[in-house]
């Protein structure tokens, strides 16, 4: 196992290959191909991968073989100068219509600037005006704030809570229910247990809880989503190990069974003859002393006598027991399989689920 363990690759780590294929899908693909798995797997691995590095190259192919001369003339002649001057700009000085180009950028430029400063100055009158009337607005609301502060006689009561729907308490009382659940329902406890109905359950009830507020939570629901993409896919994987590697124990402790089935079976009939010829042999002497006191000497004498094989027969019998039981340490483990794993994708759910609670509370 050490020796194993010394001699892996990067390519061999599980959680690796998962991140890699939805950040760096070309590098998941060389990485799947040389993991060593079974075909099925590394198929069901391929393919998205492969499809996902096809879109990556034909999209950096496309921007490659761009002309931005033509789109800055199709732009010029749509007069969207802004953009026809941002094509122009990336024109390459090899290409054959780079002074044209440069010719278009002196003329368009100040057009350009113009179209800025135009924009600038909009864009400076509308917060000035915006500036003013949230002033008005501050001056006009600031009875009704002091009057809502006085109301509230805890840190809990927020005015964000008056803005809350029945939709908006249902859904939050899901996401509790989830998060109090993922703590009794652990994973690295009982194989049967999976992380799959808290996550969909948690983020479709954010998802329905986001809605319903006027607060901006748009770019923690994705990457709430993203990371439960990821743990979902994470314990798939590490489930499908899991299965495989029990039916292998499950088999090997079948086989374990029928070994110490046909031992015990065999041991059994050879103590049951041993103790029959032992009865013989003790009827035997008795009978040939007379019987009486002679008889019952005789019959202790031949006790003494098999009690030294008794004593060998057990000697024998350990021996087949120990050998039986390096053969058994040879053939692997039997007992149920449940990958260590469980227990950071356990973590990585509860602290998905507590997070959507503190956004709820404190964003």
């Amino acid at each position: 196992m050490t020796i194993a363990h010394l001699e892996s690759k990067w390519y061999d780590n599980r959680v690796l290959l998962i991140i890699l294929f939805f950040l760096l899908p070309p590098l998941g693909l060389y990485a799947m191909v040389k993991h060593k798995t079974a075909a099925w797997k590394k198929i069901l691995y391929i393919i998205p991968a492969g499809f996902s590095t096809l879109f990556i190259l034909l999209g950096i192919y496309l921007f490659q073989i761009r002309d931005n001369y033509k789109s800055g003339l199709d732009n010029y002649n749509k007069k969207d100068y802004i953009q026809a001057h941002n094509d122009f700009i990336l024109v390459k000085p090899d290409d054959a219509n780079y002074k044209d180009a440069i010719s278009k950028i002196t003329e368009i430029k100040p057009i350009v600037d113009s179209i800025h400063k135009a924009t600038e100055s909009t864009q400076n009158l509308n917060n000035k005006i915006e500036s003013n009337n949230n002033n008005v607005a501050i001056e006009d609301d600031s009875q009704a704030k002091n009057e809502i502060k006085a109301s509230q006689k805890t840190g809990f009561v927020s005015s964000k809570f008056s803005d809350f729907t029945f939709t908006s308490y249902l859904t939050l009382l899901i996401i509790i229910g989830c998060l109090l659940y993922s703590l009794v329902n652990n994973l690295s406890k009982r194989r049967k247990n999976n992380p799959y109905w808290t996550l969909i359950i948690g983020n479709i009830s954010f998802m329905i809880f986001t809605s319903t507020v006027p607060d901006d939570f748009e770019i923690y629901t994705k990457i709430l989503f993203f990371l439960s993409v990821i743990c979902i896919c994470w314990f798939a994987w590490i489930k499908m190990d899991e299965n495989q590697e029990n039916k292998d124990r499950s088999f090997i402790q079948s086989g374990k069974d029928s070994i110490t089935n046909i031992v015990n079976s065999g041991k059994n009939n050879i103590n049951k003859n041993i103790n029959q010829t032992k009865d013989n042999i003790r009827n035997k002497a008795i009978e040939s002393a007379g019987g009486g006191l002679l008889g019952d000497i005789a019959g202790s004498t031949v006790d003494v006598l098999t009690a030294r094989v008794d004593t060998s027969i057990n000697k024998a019998s350990n021996k087949v027991d120990s050998k039986i039981s390096s053969f058994f340490s040879f053939l692997g483990e039997s007992g149920e399989y449940i990958d260590s794993n469980r227990s950071y994708i356990n973590m990585l759910r509860f602290l998905l689920l507590a997070s959507m609670l503190f956004l709820i509370f404190y964003i």
